[in-house]
C-alpha cells in the first residue's frame, strides 16, 4: 500500500496522516520541505525550517539540567502550529510529560500588543505567559 500527502489520479493511494505535534523531529523537515515547494522562502520562514528539534521520546533520558532548552524548543514549536491553524489533542501531549524543574508549568503563547499591532507575518515575538496556578 502507498501512502501520499497528496493524492494523485495515476497512483492509488492511502492519504497519509501526520501528528506535527508529537513528531516535531520528523515533522518539522516535511514541514520545511512542504514550504519551499510552495516558493515560501522568506527569511523567517528559512530560519523556521532550519531548527532541528528532538525527538520528545529523547528528552526523557536527558540529565535534569539539559531537559529546559529542548522542551522549550518544542513548547514554541507548538505554538507556532497552533497559530497556523493546526488543532492539537491538549491531552496526549499533556500526557508526553515534557516537564523538567524548569519547565514546570502550563506553556500559554501570546503575541505581545506590539507585535499584533504591526501585523507581520508570524514574526515570532511571543511573549510567554507562565500560570502560576497550573502544571
Amino acid at each position: 500500500m502507498v501512502f501520499a500527502l497528496t493524492q494523485r489520479a495515476e497512483t492509488p493511494s492511502k492519504p497519509l496522516r501526520l501528528n506535527f505535534y508529537e513528531q516535531p523531529d520528523s515533522c518539522i523537515e516535511i514541514l520545511a520541505s512542504m514550504l519551499q515547494q510552495d516558493n515560501k522562502l522568506s527569511n523567517y520562514i528559512r530560519s523556521f525550517a532550519s531548527v532541528k528539534l528532538p525527538a520528545i521520546e529523547d528528552i526523557g533520558g536527558l540529565p535534569e539540567a539539559d531537559k529546559a532548552r529542548p522542551i522549550r524548543k518544542i513548547q514554541i514549536y507548538w505554538a507556532i502550529l497552533h497559530k497556523a491553524g493546526f488543532a492539537a489533542d491538549e491531552g496526549r501531549l499533556k500526557g508526553k510529560g515534557l516537564t523538567s524543574m524548569h519547565v514546570r508549568r502550563r506553556f500559554v503563547p501570546q503575541l505581545t500588543r506590539q507585535c499584533a499591532a504591526v501585523r507581520r507575518p508570524l514574526s515570532l515575538v511571543i511573549w510567554i505567559h507562565w500560570s502560576p496556578n497550573s502544571q
